[in-house]
């Protein structure tokens, strides 16, 4: 800038000085939650060693040992006889939607407890976006497993229940729910669990729909021949 008059130079000088800070507060965003989603799949690989009728203890030692890495943790508890308690922790990528690089996705693992004995666990991600054609704004694909009650007929070991919305012609994957009870097998279950799609808390631009959230989850023949809402049984 040798020779530039003064009244010039400051100009420019302002305007490197903010890009530069654009630039590293969005490294820093971005390291940030990268890190964060490194401690979601440490989160979903050890939630993974729990099952249902497991002890409220082995749960809250659980969100104890990962409530400090975590978005939030939530827990309430009811005085009912039952003495029911529901126990969420949250990973979330705010910092990349608060710049306007991502829409806002969480990942949460979340217990339910009645008597002392977990009943339900449940591990789930979500994008927060407008869906095309609908007043709708999330996607969302779980994973949920809960205590086998005989009362309720039987179930099977693995049921998927998948929402879309293909009016507009175009196949939209809306919600995805991979249901377990605690007969499923140790593969159904893994099947289940690494079906989510944790990078979608870090990528830029965010992920755009229910499949992006879980792929494994969706095959050719739902986009082939779908209809509004099903359910399927799957044997692994």
């Amino acid at each position: 800038m040798a020779g530039m008059p003064p009244s010039r130079k400051v100009p420019l000088l302002l305007a490197a000085v903010i890009f530069t800070l654009v630039i590293a507060t969005v490294i820093v965003a971005y390291g940030y939650t990268r890190r964060t989603a490194r401690n979601a799949e440490a989160a979903l690989a050890d939630m993974q060693r729990l099952h249902v009728n497991v002890s409220l203890m082995d749960v809250q030692s659980f969100v104890d040992s990962h409530a400090a890495t975590a978005s939030s943790k939530e827990v309430t508890c009811t005085e009912r006889r039952d003495g029911t308690c529901e126990l969420v922790i949250r990973f979330d990528n705010r910092w990349l939607a608060k710049l306007h690089l991502a829409p806002p996705t969480n990942f949460a693992a979340g217990f339910t407890s009645s008597r002392g004995r977990v009943v339900r666990i449940e591990a789930s991600i979500a994008v927060h976006r407008q869906i095309p054609g609908t007043f709708r704004n999330i996607y969302a694909a779980e994973a949920t497993e809960q205590l086998f009650d005989p009362e309720l007929g039987r179930e099977p070991f693995y049921r998927v229940h998948k929402l879309a919305n293909a009016e507009s012609g175009k196949f939209i994957p809306l919600f995805l729910d991979q249901r377990l009870d605690e007969r499923a097998t140790p593969d159904q279950r893994k099947l289940a669990y690494s079906s989510l799609n944790l990078s979608c808390l870090y990528i830029l631009g965010g992920c755009k729909d229910a499949e992006a959230l879980a792929p494994s989850g969706w095959t050719a023949a739902d986009k082939a021949g779908w209809r509004d809402e099903t359910t399927t049984e799957q044997s692994h």
